[in-house]
């Protein structure tokens, strides 16, 4: 089976990282998976392909693949030179993952010899935005959909007007080798000026207005004398760290027991998890099936979740973590309560490293996703 993936984007943001880790475990369970990405600025080079190539998978740059629509000409290009790759590599399924890439694959699978089914992964948490071209001519060029959330699933079959039988509710994936545990969270702590004996509450994020850092420090406001020796430590960066961060927590009264260790990679990153007692996360960003909190539960993170988009379906409740309203104090009460219980902590530590075994690894989604391309194809004959 050949499986050209597309991924219009040179920037390794929103879901690139999920596609190039689901081609490498589909490359490893035996599919022939190609990866297509887009170019960088003035044809330079791709970020995305970078990002693969580190992982062992060689990128096609061999077309434009832009996030959006500008230059209708090269649109049109791409669509054509998609299409006789299609017919000389004998592809039999094109599976897309972003608004673009699946116009341009969409139309070279329909007007190629070959035909393959298209299939298209949705990321969004909620059906996705009513543009002309996903209300009306995404639909015709789609066989199939894969959603993260069962609201999303149902949304998006409805708007790509498919039968039940060609949508697929998946869990996103998780590298899970990577986030074991080094055994480095007291080396951590000293570098960040963190107590051995703090409750440190993390978010990985970038620092800005919208992922509701006011609603979270006004939380840990109410926590900080219930929560004893209570450290908010911050992992990210982002252009308004004075005005979203540091200056509101000196207004509140708690920049003593904020922590902002900067943008971390690599190990630094897993070892910055290894570093929290628990984390907290509230809404999603350019990714919204949220691959932060599934990596923080598989690095045996617990996750306070605001009760939003795919959270709720991630993060559950009472098991992995805990998922409360969108109120300072329903969050405070969260932050209080696993701060307090450190048997529970490692009770739900235990669950996040169980849950994220049996759900986010890449080689379970690599076979449901075969599964799924062998649906389709079997359709198409």
């Amino acid at each position: 089976m050949k499986v050209l993936h597309l991924v219009s984007n040179w920037k390794v943001t929103g879901p690139a990282e999920l596609v190039i880790h689901l081609v490498k475990a589909l490359r490893d369970s035996g599919v022939d998976a190609l990866l297509a990405a887009g170019r960088g600025p003035s044809g330079g080079p791709s970020l995305v392909a970078r990002r693969a190539a580190e992982l062992g998978v060689a990128a096609i740059e061999a077309w434009r693949l832009p996030k959006h629509l500008a230059n209708p000409l090269a649109h049109r290009r791409d669509i054509l030179a998609v299409r006789r790759f299609i017919d000389e590599e004998r592809i039999d399924i094109v599976h897309c993952h972003m608004l673009n890439d699946h116009h341009i694959g969409g139309k070279a699978a329909r007007t190629s010899r070959r035909r393959p089914p298209v299939l298209r992964s949705i990321y969004e948490a909620g059906k996705v935005k009513a543009t002309v071209r996903n209300r009306f001519v995404l639909p015709r060029l789609t066989d199939g959909i894969i959603a993260f959330s069962r609201a999303s699933c149902e949304a998006n079959r409805a708007a790509f007007m498919l039968p039940p039988e060609r949508a697929w509710r998946l869990d996103g994936l998780v590298d899970l080798a990577r986030f074991r545990a080094r055994h480095t969270r007291a080396q951590f702590r000293r570098r960040a000026d963190i107590p051995d004996d703090a409750f440190v509450l993390g978010i990985v994020t970038r620092i800005q207005a919208r992922r509701r850092f006011d609603l979270i420090l006004e939380a840990v406001r109410r926590a900080r004398r219930a929560a004893g020796s209570l450290i908010f430590m911050v992992v990210g960066r982002g252009t308004h760290v004075r005005t979203v961060l540091e200056k509101p927590a000196r207004a509140l009264g708690i920049a003593d027991i904020v922590r902002h260790v900067g943008y971390m990679t690599g190990d630094d990153y897993v070892d910055a998890l290894g570093a929290m007692d628990a984390k907290i996360f509230l809404g999603g960003g350019t990714d919204e099936t949220a691959r932060a909190v599934r990596e923080a539960l598989a690095a045996g993170v617990p996750v306070i979740a605001g009760d939003t988009g795919m959270l709720p379906e991630i993060v559950r409740d009472g098991a992995t973590g805990l998922v409360a309203p969108l109120e300072a104090g329903a969050l405070a009460a969260a932050i209080v309560r696993l701060a307090g219980d450190p048997r529970a902590r490692q009770h739900f530590a235990a669950q996040a490293r169980a849950h994220a075994r049996a759900h986010f690894a890449p080689e379970a989604q690599a076979r449901a996703v075969i599964a799924i391309y062998r649906t389709l194809c079997a359709g198409r004959s």
